[in-house]
């Protein structure tokens, strides 16, 4: 339990081993808070049920042949011994030319790949950007790319900020076209009012489709895959924006 400056008590349950973390007013007897926690048991419940649905994650090895999420498709890697560029294949095929050294290890071979993806996913969210922001007359922001638990994306209207999660990279590109523009509306409008959301409706009508295509692949999956069926998992990922 934490105490805050805030007026309501707000609870959260965190991938993947389901913390539970409370935040209530500073002189808010502990009696009620209690209470208030005990009246939301089922619903933590739920979340921690849903948390141990979830697949375990993956080790991944960074070899060829190895299957690995981009997009919201399934790309092959190649690794490529020596000096280049990694890249997707030029023909267009699902996979990834991953140029390595000779002999790298995991832990190179890991940081390699990660730094690529950030590079390529810097490169999409810029192209994005620089679409949206003046089509929907704001300023391009400042952009930052990181991993973040509890957000795909966020936006701070007064430094001219947006933060997006490197994990959108894997996630279909119209799930990152939403948070792009979700995130660009709150230079307009900073909050989620009926005022928002017209903006971002009328800038993106079909956002609701890729918030539910967002809410497939969940927050807190790190590049696991979704469902065989293309059942949702968690509808309610696609709201995990600020």
């Amino acid at each position: 339990m934490v105490r805050k400056r805030v007026k309501n008590v707000n609870l959260r349950v965190y991938p993947p081993a389901g913390d539970v973390v409370v935040s209530v007013p500073l002189r808010m007897p502990e009696g009620t808070v209690r209470a208030v926690v005990a009246g939301r048991l089922p619903w933590i419940r739920q979340q921690r049920s849903r948390y141990r649905a979830v697949p375990a994650v993956p080790f991944l090895e960074y070899v060829d042949g190895e299957e690995h999420w981009l997009a919201g498709e399934r790309h092959v890697l190649r690794l490529v011994h020596g000096r280049g560029t990694t890249g997707i294949a030029a023909d267009g095929r699902p996979e990834i030319a991953f140029h390595v050294q000779p002999f790298a290890s995991h832990a190179a071979r890991q940081r390699a790949y990660d730094a690529w993806l950030r590079t390529h996913m810097r490169a999409l969210s810029e192209e994005l950007v620089g679409h949206w922001a003046p089509v929907m007359g704001v300023r391009v922001p400042q952009l930052g790319i990181k991993r973040m638990k509890t957000r795909w994306g966020t936006c701070n209207h007064r430094e001219g900020r947006v933060w997006l999660n490197l994990e959108l990279v894997r996630r279909p590109p119209a799930c990152l076209e939403y948070v792009v523009v979700h995130e660009l509306a709150h230079l307009i409008v900073p909050n989620h009012s009926r005022s928002f959301w017209a903006v971002v409706d009328r800038h993106l009508p079909d956002w609701r489709e890729s918030r539910a295509e967002l809410g497939r692949w969940p927050l807190w999956a790190d590049g696991r895959l979704p469902d065989a069926d293309g059942r949702a998992r968690e509808p309610g990922d696609g709201d995990y924006l600020a």
